[in-house]
């Protein structure tokens, strides 16, 4: 297949979505497939442009061995709805010439976009009409209805933006997703006869795994023997409600056996670096790489998975996936219905969202339990391996992709 992707998170970001777009790219590369990728300079989860990536122009990346063009992107300095809504339209607007060019050059078979953010699907389906290509829209993050149970977008504009999703949805050829929850609410939004394909976010569990023993790994960041490391790594941003880690780490002030740990970067992270200073028991880590990220979560004897409650079935953390695949425990505040609370099943323990007492009480009985806590890792290990596994889902994405690509040849033959 040649499948030209539009994705406005890309390589070298570490977590998200732009892993799991990259992480697709090299695993169709590798397969054989011809891949060509637009994208941005690469600006989260810091929310910030690297000088060395910085441009105002479209330029080439050509440390992947396939193509890369990225486009000029707005990163606001402050995130409201306003300014977010801007950023996702600048890329909007900078792909449409690049999707364009790249098409011309490329001729795909498939044109595919990834919400967020829908401002590029126009894009993608403009691109796939004029080179005669299948459009193709993965779904990680129902974008307009988390703004508006964020209360971010609310009134005229919420209405517009809900009607101009469901007229974008409306015209992809295929349609996949990441939880069978997300699938049931895109369906809800009245697709036609389009039918969401559900592809789980993955896991390579030969990366990711578990280790006997956390020492090694901790004495690599200086943490202290003896106490119990209760972890959160990933992006620091306004959906995983994470003051709920400093709240819960307040109410356990006089457990000094427990270490809450906060490894990622952000937004919110310098304000959650503030309400925590008195605390002596919080640390903080930057974002790691790639190649520590392991060691990091082996490190830890609970996962901690805050989830603001508005944003409970609209998007799926794509960092439940490792804490699972690493063998250990996950607290989780989400609601007790959710696709986050079904994944995780008997792997945790799942309290309501926002609630600072019940969190700081799970905590406590995992760090008083650590039979139960093996028990639980393993359940999360064996989960990963049969739902999650890397080699299991990218093959069945391959196949729908090449189905798709079948039903274009025929169009095709029979025009």
């Amino acid at each position: 297949m040649k499948i030209l992707l539009l994705a406005r998170n890309f390589w070298p970001e570490l977590t998200g979505i732009g892993f799991y777009e990259a992480d697709l790219a090299d695993w169709l590369h590798d397969r054989g497939h011809l891949v060509s990728v637009v994208t941005t300079p690469p600006h989260y989860p810091g929310w910030k442009i690297d000088a060395a990536e910085y441009t105002r122009f479209w330029r080439r990346d050509h440390r992947k061995p396939y193509p890369i063009l990225r486009c000029p992107l707005y990163v606001p300095k402050r995130l409201t709805a306003a300014t977010r809504l801007a950023h996702s339209a600048s890329f909007g607007l900078s792909g449409l010439p690049a999707v364009f060019a790249e098409a011309a050059r490329f001729r795909p078979d498939i044109v595919g976009a990834v919400m967020p953010t829908l401002a590029a699907a126009p894009a993608a389906l403009a691109a796939g009409v004029a080179f005669r290509a299948r459009s193709w829209l993965h779904v990680q993050d129902l974008e307009v209805d988390a703004a508006v149970g964020l209360g971010m977008l609310g009134g005229a504009p919420s209405r517009m933006a809900l009607r101009f999703e469901r007229a974008m949805l409306r015209r992809f050829d295929c349609i996949t997703t990441i939880t069978p929850a997300m699938r049931a609410r895109l369906v809800e939004k009245r697709l036609g006869d389009r039918d969401p394909l559900v592809i789980p976010n993955w896991i390579d569990t030969a990366r990711i795994h578990p280790r006997s023993g956390a020492a090694s790994s901790r004495d690599f960041w200086g943490l202290p023997a003896g106490v119990t490391v209760a972890l959160y790594s990933g992006s620091l941003v306004a959906k995983q409600g994470l003051e709920l880690i400093v709240d819960t780490a307040r109410l356990l002030a006089d457990r000094h056996d427990i270490l809450f740990l906060i490894c990622g970067a952000g937004p919110l992270k310098d304000s959650l670096m503030a309400a925590a200073r008195d605390l002596g028991h919080v640390r903080f880590l930057p974002l790691q790489p790639a190649d520590r990220l392991n060691d990091l979560l082996n490190a830890a004897d609970i996962h901690l998975l805050p989830q603001a409650a508005a944003a409970s079935d609209l998007v799926m953390p794509s960092k439940l996936g490792p804490m699972l695949a690493s063998g250990r425990p996950v607290v989780a505040s989400v609601d007790a219905g959710s696709a986050v609370a079904q994944t995780i099943g008997s792997a945790g323990l799942v309290v309501p969202p926002n609630d600072a007492d019940a969190f700081a009480g799970a905590i406590l009985t995992l760090a008083a339990a650590p039979e139960s806590r093996s028990a639980m890792g393993r359940i999360g290990r064996d989960t990963a391996l049969r739902e999650f596994d890397r080699e299991t889902i990218l093959p069945r994405l391959e196949g729908a992709l090449l189905a798709l690509t079948s039903r274009a040849d025929l169009a095709r033959a029979a025009s």
